[in-house]
């Protein structure tokens, strides 16, 4: 139960669908955690860069990754490490939003004042600078082309957290399966 998020929730059945993942490997797809749930294990709700969207919207800038409906950005293994904790170590999973050119400076403004919420983008420009070759060539989610007059904007993605528990080969992780994020009504605020 995420007490502070949504205190009658249970994060073992309301997700929808969820992936075990052993020895870094899917092992698993189940639509409820209670026949693999133990005592001893720990939920962790990171947040998603989804959050950003609704700030982008509001303040009108436009997101193609919404207006053409595919409704998930790109995401990529970049090659940019995270920092490593004991055994837990792997790439900085990446979303890929293209914004036009004469709005970034205001986009960066803008989503750095939300650190909470994923925050400025961790890079803007050339892909390949982050280990991405290859922009049809996605992890997750859907291509996103990169309009004439738009410039790639890569913002940090939850999925690090499965992208590490494969490279680390950790014995057990759980995480939800994509699309299906355990969605709270907190409010996206600025950071103090």
């Amino acid at each position: 139960m995420p007490r502070g998020a949504a205190p009658d929730s249970d994060l073992r059945t309301d997700v929808g669908e969820y992936l075990v993942l052993r020895d870094g490997e899917i092992v698993e797809r189940v639509s409820s955690l209670a026949s693999v749930w133990r005592s001893d294990h720990v939920a962790f709700l990171t947040g998603c860069n989804l959050s950003m969207d609704r700030v982008m919207l509001e303040s009108g800038i436009p997101l193609p990754h919404l207006v053409d409906s595919k409704g998930f950005p790109a995401q990529f293994r970049s090659s940019l490490p995270c920092e490593p904790a004991g055994v837990f170590h792997g790439p900085l999973v990446v979303s890929l939003r293209p914004v036009p050119d004469a709005l970034v400076v205001p986009l960066v403004a803008l989503t750095s004042r939300y650190a909470l919420s994923h925050g400025a983008p961790v890079h803007i420009g050339d892909p390949a600078a982050i280990g991405i070759r290859d922009l049809e060539r996605v992890d997750w989610g859907q291509p996103n082309a990169i309009p004439p007059g738009h410039t790639p904007l890569f913002w940090a993605c939850g999925i690090t957290a499965q992208a590490a528990a494969i490279a680390s080969r950790i014995p057990e992780m759980i995480v939800h399966a994509p699309g299906r994020m355990f969605v709270t009504d907190l409010v996206v605020r600025e950071s103090t």
